[in-house]
């Protein structure tokens, strides 16, 4: 029998489990070890087990002595690249296009971003920030000092830095917090200096944990990682090298998944109080297949001023905003649900399951059911 050791903190452990269980047998099991602990006693353990793997977050002062153990070994959840080591992560550069998109379709004019400057992760950053600077768009930046820290759901009191940047930032405007409890100390900041989220500031994490977004008042809005998708690919790494083969040189990137939408981002931006009206109208009633007609008929404007409007804040037409807010609705069920693709079809909004896949197609680059496996592999 073969034993994993699976080295991760408490937290890591409960997102990622879900994605050992299809691989226990009596063939393999999986051993939990605590890492917020001196690297003697993981070593001790992993040899006391006889494990014949290891997956691993990265830890500064364990990581060598793992390699040492002359174990297939896979980090998860790193972008640091070690020689002999497998990797797999979150490819956390999309993570920052796909937040800094959603900020765009928000009518955000101005944007920013909240790190840390010793961050093991600065993938976010980079496709946030180049994704916007080829629109044209500056982004403003703040990266605190900081340490290394295990743990990094630490809450931490919004540092006198942190509320001087937030004071002279333009508003309204987007803010992309690159961890959740970042988020966290946001939202504080923000309520210190009296300023509103959404209406002023409006808040994105690069990773949606329930369990701290819904702690927060108002809630966070967050990106939904796959977690369960990085432990099954680490495990299939670990297997193969097991028997026989090798690590690749190149890491397994798993992309985000959609971004839970909450009270921190729970709006539209523009000055033009019809075309926030008609926004409204659309993302409340898009699947109950509405047309521009329908818009003008709650909206107090002609189509002339409305199709200019559109053009303005979004550079797309009304028309195109509605297909728009089926297909990001459609997102969500392929990827959170098991709905078929013709129910799917028909909460969205379309006419028939051939129309849907089209316009998907169309729209994301591939049919729905190929986006769905895609995202679940």
């Amino acid at each position: 029998m073969d034993r994993i050791a699976v080295v991760t903190s408490s937290l890591t452990l409960r997102r990622i489990s879900a994605g050992f269980f299809p691989f226990v047998s009596d063939e393999l099991v999986f051993t939990p070890i605590e890492i917020n602990q001196p690297a003697h006693h993981v070593i001790k353990k992993i040899n006391e087990w006889n494990c014949s793997g290891i997956i691993t977050e990265y830890d500064p002062e364990l990581t060598e002595s793992l390699f040492a153990l002359n174990k297939p070994t896979v980090i998860i959840n790193s972008d640091l690249i070690l020689e002999g080591m497998g990797q797999v992560s979150i490819d956390e550069e999309q993570v920052g296009i796909h937040v800094a998109e959603y900020l765009e379709n928000l009518g955000c004019k101005h944007f920013g971003f909240y790190g840390k400057q010793l961050d093991l992760h600065p993938a976010m950053k980079i496709g946030f920030e180049e994704h916007l600077l080829t629109q044209k768009k500056k982004v403003h930046l703040i990266e605190e000092a900081g340490s290394f820290e295990k743990n990094t759901e630490t809450w931490i009191k919004p540092s006198s830095v942190l509320k001087t940047w937030l004071d002279g930032l333009p508003k309204p405007i987007g803010v992309f917090a690159a961890h959740d409890p970042l988020g966290l100390v946001l939202v504080e900041a923000c309520r210190e200096a009296e300023f509103d989220i959404p209406d002023e500031v409006v808040i994105v994490c690069g990773n949606y944990e329930e369990s701290l977004c819904c702690l927060s008042s108002p809630q966070l809005s967050g990106v939904v990682i796959p977690w369960e998708n990085m432990a099954e690919k680490a495990t299939q790494l670990v297997v193969d090298v097991i028997n026989g083969a090798s690590f690749s040189i190149d890491p397994i990137l798993i992309s985000p998944r959609e971004i839970i939408t909450r009270r921190s981002s729970n709006m539209f931006i523009t000055k033009n109080p019809h075309i926030a009206e008609a926004i409204r109208y659309i993302r409340g009633h898009a699947h109950e297949n509405i047309n521009v007609d329908d818009v003008l008929d709650q909206v107090p404007i002609n189509r002339r001023a409305l199709e200019r409007g559109f053009k303005n804040e979004f550079n797309r037409t009304p028309k195109q905003e509605i297909t728009r807010t089926k297909i990001e609705k459609a997102k969500g069920f392929l990827l959170t649900t098991d709905m078929s693709l013709s129910a799917i079809s028909d909460y969205c909004g379309f006419t028939r399951p051939e129309k849907f896949s089209a316009t998907f197609k169309k729209i994301v680059g591939v049919t729905p059911y190929r986006f769905r496996l895609n995202q679940n592999k």
